[in-house]
Parts: C-alpha cells; sequence; structure tokens
C-alpha cells in the first residue's frame, strides 16, 4: 500500500508526462500553421505577400495630377511580374489610363504618360500577377480610389512664324527669317507682317477651369504714338502655312501694344475658346497676331529666345 508520499509522486510524474505531451501536440500545430497565422512572428505583420501603403491614399481628394503612383508591399518585389497588365489606373466610365509602371525593392511605381485629369475620381489596381521574388503573389487583386485635384498646364507655341506680304496684295509671299521659318514674331504694318502662333491643345478635355492667353510685345518705333494689336483666332493644323496670313480668322480681342521702348505684357480670357476648339475636336488652336495702324511695327518674343519672359503663352487650369 502506498503512502501518500508514494502516492503524491505518481501524481506529480502523470501531470509531468502529460503536460509534455500537450505541449509537444501544441507546438506542432504552430509550426505547421506559422506561415497562416497573423503575427506568426511577432512582427505585426499580416501573412503573405500584401499592400502596406498606397500613395495616394485610398479615399484621399485633391491628389496630384502630376505625381506617379506608388504602391507599397511587405516584401521585394519580382520585377518581372509588374508589367502594365498588373497594375493600372482607370478613370470615368472604366477609361483606361496609359502609364508605365516599374518596381524597385518594396515599392511599385505607376507613371501616368500624361498629366492625371483634373477634378476626376479614379481607381488603381494591383493584381495577382504581382510576386515577390520568392514567388509568392497577391492572393487578390487590390484596388483603391482617390480624386485627383486641379493642375496648371503653361504651353508654348508648337508653331510660331511670321508670314510676310510684299508687295501687298492679300497672299503672302515668304516667311520672314526663310524657310523652315524661325520662330521669329514681328508685326508691320497690317498689310505686310503678321505674326502666328498654333498651340498644341490636344491634352486638354472639354470644359477646363480657366485658359488665358498671354504675350509681350515692343515697339520698333519708341517715342510714337499707341498703335492696337489685334488678335484673330483660327484652326489650326500644325503646320507652318503661308496660307494662315490670310486664313478664315474671327477677331478675338484689341489692345494697345507697347508705345516705348519696353515691354506691355497683354492677357486674355480664352476658356471659352479653349474648350468650344475641343468640344469640335480640334487639335491646333491658332492666334494672329498683327498691328492695326499702317505705320507702327512690334515685336513679340519668341519662345526658343526667352520663354520665361513674355512669349506667347497658354496657360491652362484644368
Amino acid at each position: 500500500m502506498l503512502d501518500n508520499t508514494g502516492m503524491t509522486s505518481i501524481l506529480r510524474w502523470s501531470l509531468t508526462v502529460v503536460g509534455a505531451v500537450w505541449l509537444a501536440a501544441c507546438g506542432n500545430v504552430k509550426s505547421e500553421r506559422t506561415g497562416d497565422l497573423p503575427d506568426a512572428a511577432g512582427t505585426g505583420e499580416l501573412p503573405g505577400l500584401h499592400v502596406t501603403e498606397t500613395l495616394p491614399a485610398n479615399g484621399v481628394a485633391g491628389a496630384d495630377v502630376m505625381a506617379p503612383i506608388v504602391v507599397t508591399f511587405n516584401k521585394p518585389l519580382s520585377a518581372v511580374t509588374v508589367s502594365t497588365t498588373s497594375a493600372t489606373i482607370s478613370g470615368p466610365g472604366g477609361t483606361s489610363i496609359p502609364a508605365t509602371v516599374a518596381a524597385t525593392d518594396r515599392q511599385l511605381t505607376i507613371t501616368p504618360s500624361q498629366r492625371l485629369p483634373g477634378n476626376a475620381f479614379l481607381t488603381a489596381t494591383v493584381t495577382t500577377q504581382v510576386q515577390d521574388v520568392a514567388g509568392e503573389a497577391l492572393t487578390t487583386d487590390f484596388s483603391w480610389t482617390f480624386t485627383t485635384g486641379y493642375g496648371t498646364t503653361k504651353l508654348y507655341g508648337a508653331q510660331e512664324f511670321t508670314p510676310r506680304d510684299i508687295p501687298p496684295d492679300g497672299v503672302a509671299d515668304v516667311f520672314v527669317g526663310g524657310t523652315p521659318p524661325p520662330r521669329i514674331l514681328f508685326i508691320k504694318k497690317g498689310t505686310e507682317d503678321r505674326s502666328v502662333v498654333e498651340f498644341d491643345i490636344s491634352q486638354f478635355p472639354t470644359d477646363v477651369m480657366t485658359a488665358t492667353l498671354s504675350f509681350d510685345s515692343t515697339t520698333l518705333d519708341p517715342g510714337g504714338g499707341s498703335t492696337r494689336i489685334a488678335v484673330y483666332i483660327f484652326d489650326g493644323n500644325g503646320v507652318a502655312d503661308l496660307s494662315d496670313f490670310s486664313r478664315t480668322q474671327t477677331l478675338f480681342a484689341e489692345d494697345f501694344g507697347a508705345n516705348d521702348a519696353n515691354h506691355k505684357t497683354q492677357t486674355y480670357d480664352v476658356t471659352a475658346q479653349i474648350e468650344n476648339a475641343r468640344t469640335r475636336g480640334i487639335h491646333y488652336l491658332g492666334f494672329l497676331f498683327l498691328a492695326e495702324d499702317t505705320t507702327d511695327r512690334f515685336s513679340l518674343i519668341a519662345s526658343t529666345d526667352n520663354p520665361n519672359t513674355g512669349a506667347p503663352q497658354l496657360t491652362v487650369t484644368y
């Protein structure tokens, strides 16, 4: 017969054996599921390949229309699995936005081929084609949405030239500066020299927030009276044509040019004109400048001469 001491020893031995078996079993379960359990390694991370951050963030309003889209993952990516089919941007109506895609370490970058549309609801998606360097892929497509703000684009003339009509019979004979026409803008005696600038407006939507045309004029006859500079608008074709001298045009604006040896800046709102042209599918919008007085002469600054000071330019916010 066992005394109390013996019984206690047997009980302790039994508990120790049972406990060891239970811990071993639990340990085996944990080992088999380490890859499937959140925070299995105590890192606070979810298992598998997944997105940890996006820029812009989901739901953001006023996103930068000029910035690339960046997706950060928890593991380094396999660059060969990243392409324009595995990462995309779509705009209103599901319209695909062209972009290039690249991966560096844990980041995937989507760079739009053109600035993003302004004030637009966009969706970005990375698909299950994306894998990490170990070959593990996203388990499901990952999408998020954001809304862009407005951005401003400044354009210089795609074509800038001056056709000359001598003798003045209404049909231009030569380009000032020779052929092909250099970017020389010169206004002399309304019937003689007229400057033409055509802007490539194909990137703009049919509705823009604001659009302005601005340019500097310098008189070549300082001390004389002020002469008006007339600005005409027409549908361009992106080609420097002598026929632009007399192309069908609409008088858009008139203002006095500089009347001394300095620059004068003229600025006009062309929002409605840009919207009208884009609605009609026009890609090039032309402006013709002439001096209304037949005795006055002006020069305009060509963009190749000094693009930041007074060259004819369109500034469009959209």
